[in-house]
């Protein structure tokens, strides 16, 4: 066994078999087997043996970012394609780690239109103070609702941990 704790800064999820993030998520901490060509080297007597690794959420940011991969490359051709699948995503959502319960509250997100990584164009949707919710696409600002928001295809999700009341 090996232990390994690395500060979270995002999570980065593979939406490939995932309908929502909530399912990409479970699927981001169960196990995982690790391939031939991945085995682990024992230290102690330097043999490569079978090994699996599972990420758990130990300590979850007051700010998380969500990074939905969007983009994969062709095993056949190698060349890279977009992932343009819907993956439902919520306003407010809750999240466990090692210290407790959280519920975090989306606050904007980054959307990429066009058909690969290096094609395209970004824009986002962005909550205000006043929690009117807008889209910002070039020098066009524009109020949404929070409806058209839900219905997009996200590529980055910034969520802000809020108290239940």
């Amino acid at each position: 066994v090996s232990r390994c704790r690395d500060p979270m800064m995002d999570l980065s999820l593979d939406i490939r078999q995932a309908a929502n993030v909530e399912a990409a998520i479970q699927q981001f901490c169960q196990p995982e087997k690790l391939s031939q060509s991945a085995r682990y080297r024992c230290e102690g007597c330097g043999q490569t043996v079978a090994a699996a690794k599972q990420f758990h959420l130990h300590q979850l940011p007051a700010c998380l970012t969500i990074h939905l991969k969007r983009f994969s490359v062709n095993l056949h051709t190698g060349y890279p394609v977009k992932v343009n699948r819907e993956v439902e995503f919520a306003e407010q959502m809750e999240l466990a780690d090692a210290t407790g319960l959280h519920h975090y509250r989306l606050y904007a997100l980054i959307v990429h239109e066009g058909s690969g990584c290096n094609v395209g164009h970004y824009h986002a949707f962005v909550r205000a103070p006043n929690d009117l919710w807008y889209s910002m696409n070039d020098d066009q600002v524009m109020q949404v609702s929070i409806s058209t928001v839900l219905r997009q295809k996200a590529y980055l999700l910034f969520y802000r941990r809020i108290a239940k009341d």
